[in-house]
C-alpha cells in the first residue's frame, strides 16, 4: 500500500487493485476518486458473467451451464451492468478499508459518477458521502478553570424567599374602586406586538413590586384600572445584560386588581410548612439560598468548562446531524411559542439561534462521550436511580429534564445520559487545572 499527499485537502492511497484520491470537504463530506486497474475489472466481469448465468434460463442448457458467448450475445448489457455494480461495491469497500474512513449511518450519499468501466482500461468513478465525525481526544489537564468567588446571600434575597412562603398562604380581595398601586396584586396579560401579536403571559397573578414585575412593565401598570391596557418597549435586564438583546413593542393588560392579605410571620406560619418555629424557618430559607448560590457557582464552572472544550477541541459535524437535530429543536421552540402553524416575524433569527445551539450541543455530546470512552467512565444502576430522584425533585420548579410519564425505555435512556454527563463533567472538573 502506498500513501501520498496531493493537493491541499487531498491524499492518495493505493493497493494492488486501485488508487483512491481522498478529498475532505466541510461538514464531514468526503470524496473518493477511485481508479481500478484493468485486472480487477476483468475479475469483476467474470464474476458478473457467472452471476447472470445463474439467474437466466436458456432453452437446452441447465441454469448456470450456458456457454459464455451465448450469454454475452443475449444478455451482454446485463453482464456489463452487473460488472459495474460489482466494481463500484468492491472498489468502495476496498477504499474504506484502505482509508479507515467510515460512512455515516443514514448520512447523505451521492449517486456515483462512473467515468468508464471496461476490461481494457479498468474503471474510474467518483463517490461522495458523509463520513462519521472524527472526535479529538480530550486532555483534561489542558483545561484551565477559574475559581468563582463565593456569593453572599443578600437581605433582599432573604426577603424575597420569605415572601414566596407568605404568598402560599395569602388570601385575596378584589379592588374595584381605584387603579393599580405599588404593592397590589394583579392578573395581567402581556402581548408582544409582532406582525402577528404573541401572548407571552396569560392572566398571570403577580405583585406590583420589583420582585414581581420588571420595571418596564411595573411603570406601565401603575395607574391603570382593571380592563385597561398600556403599550411600551421591552428593556434589557440590568442585572444580567444580554449583548444580543433587541427591544420589541409590547402591550400589558390589567385583568383584575387584588389586595393581598399576608399571614403573620410567626411560629404558626412555620408550622404550616412543616417546621416548628419562625427561627427554624429563617434558617431553612437561608440554607436553601446558600445551596442555590453554590449551585450557581457550579453552573458557571460547567459553562466555562464547556466553553473550553468547544474552543480547544474543534471538529467538523455532518450536515445531516445538524439539520435533523436543528429541525427537532426548532419545532419544539415554535410549539412553545404557540406559533407552529405560522412562522414568527423573526423566524430567521430564531432559526440561526437554534442552529448555533444545536451545533454546540452536538459538539459537547461527542466530546463528552469521547472522554467517557477514553477513561472508561460508566454509570451504575444506582447512579441512574439517583439521577431519577434528582430529576423528580426538580419537577416542581420546572427544571426537570425528563418526561416522567413518557416511554419507559426512553426515560431510562434519558436518565442514563444525564447521569453519564454529570459523571463526565465531574471527572473533567477534578482533572482540570484550577487557577
Amino acid at each position: 500500500m502506498s500513501n501520498q499527499e496531493t493537493e491541499a485537502g487531498s491524499k492518495t492511497i493505493s493497493n494492488d487493485n486501485l488508487n483512491v484520491q481522498i478529498t475532505r470537504g466541510t461538514h464531514c463530506q468526503v470524496k473518493f476518486d477511485i481508479t481500478v486497474k484493468p485486472e480487477a475489472v476483468v475479475a469483476a466481469y467474470q464474476k458478473a458473467l457467472k452471476t447472470i448465468n445463474k439467474e437466466i434460463n436458456i432453452p437446452g442448457f441447465r441454469k448456470g451451464k450456458a456457454p459464455q458467448q451465448l450469454i454475452l450475445e443475449k444478455y451482454g448489457s446485463n453482464v456489463q451492468k452487473e460488472c459495474v455494480d460489482i466494481v463500484l461495491q468492491t472498489g468502495f469497500n476496498d477504499a474504506l478499508q484502505l482509508t479507515h474512513i467510515h460512512p455515516l449511518k443514514d448520512g447523505h450519499i451521492k449517486r456515483p459518477i462512473v467515468h468508464y468501466c471496461t476490461q481494457e482500461k479498468g474503471a474510474h468513478f467518483v463517490l461522495e458521502f458523509e463520513a462519521r465525525p472524527t472526535i479529538p481526544s480530550v486532555q483534561p489537564q489542558e483545561l484551565h478553570l477559574h475559581h468563582q468567588a463565593p456569593v453572599q446571600v443578600t437581605d433582599e434575597e432573604r426577603k424575597n424567599a420569605l415572601d414566596q412562603v407568605l404568598l402560599q398562604f395569602t388570601t385575596y380581595q378584589p379592588i374595584e374602586d381605584r387603579p393599580v398601586q405599588e404593592g397590589d396584586f394583579i392578573n395581567v396579560d402581556v402581548t408582544i406586538l409582532e406582525e402577528t401579536p404573541r401572548l407571552i403571559i396569560d392572566n398571570q397573578r403577580t405583585q406590583v413590586n420589583q420582585s414581581g414585575l420588571p420595571s418596564w412593565i411595573q411603570e406601565k401598570v401603575i395607574g391603570l384600572n382593571a380592563g385597561a391596557s398600556a403599550e411600551g418597549m421591552t428593556q434589557p435586564n440590568e442585572k444580567f445584560p444580554d449583548p444580543d438583546f433587541k427591544s420589541v413593542p409590547f402591550r400589558v393588560t390589567v385583568k383584575t386588581i387584588w389586595q393581598g392579605n399576608m399571614p403573620a410571620i410567626d411560629d404558626e406560619l412555620a408550622k404550616k410548612v412543616g417546621l416548628q418555629t419562625v427561627d427554624e424557618l429563617y434558617q431553612k430559607l437561608n440554607e436553601r439560598l446558600e445551596q442555590e448560590a453554590q449551585e450557581d457557582i457550579y453552573k458557571q464552572h460547567i459553562h466555562h468548562l464547556e466553553d473550553q472544550l468547544i474552543e480547544k477541541y474543534p471538529f467538523d459535524l455532518p450536515l445531516s446531524y445538524i439539520e435533523s437535530n436543528k429541525q427537532a429543536r426548532l419545532d419544539d421552540y415554535l410549539k412553545q411559542l404557540g406559533q407552529e402553524s405560522q412562522l414568527p416575524q423573526n423566524y430567521e433569527e430564531i432559526e440561526k439561534m437554534i442552529e448555533n445551539s444545536t451545533i454546540r450541543g452536538l459538539q459537547l455530546y461527542f466530546l463528552l462521550r469521547r472522554v467517557a470512552a477514553d477513561n472508561k467512565l460508566e454509570v451504575s444502576e444506582e447512579e441512574v436511580s439517583q439521577e431519577l430522584s434528582k430529576q423528580i425533585a426538580l419537577i416542581p420548579s420546572g427544571k426537570s429534564q425528563i418526561d416522567i410519564y413518557g416511554d419507559k425505555s426512553k426515560l431510562r435512556e434519558q436518565l442514563y445520559n444525564l447521569a453519564l454527563d454529570r459523571k463526565i463533567k465531574k471527572f473533567l472538573l477534578d482533572q482540570a487545572q484550577w487557577v
